[in-house]
């Protein structure tokens, strides 16, 4: 009879032990994935500020040509200093 107990005990103790372990995974599968979650958000806000640093910088290399142009222009048509 002490054999049947201790079976029932073990069964019960494993149980639990498996409950725990079951309840320890799924609270760790939730941190991952409000991980994930806050990692996605800060991975799309990264994503448009480098959009908009891109298009910055475009239009910065678009300006410095023009000056380019126009700093170009105007000393062709200075007249050369006489010595």
């Amino acid at each position: 009879m002490s054999n049947a107990r201790s079976g029932n005990d073990g069964g019960l103790g494993g149980n639990d032990a498996g409950n725990a372990v079951l309840v320890e995974i799924q609270t760790r599968l939730e941190f991952q994935d409000l991980t994930i979650a806050e990692l996605n958000d800060v991975i799309t806000d990264q994503q448009k500020q480098l959009d908009s640093l891109s298009r910055r910088l475009e239009m910065l290399g678009d300006n410095l040509k023009v000056l380019e142009a126009s700093v170009e222009t105007e000393q062709h048509d200075e007249k050369p200093p006489h010595y």
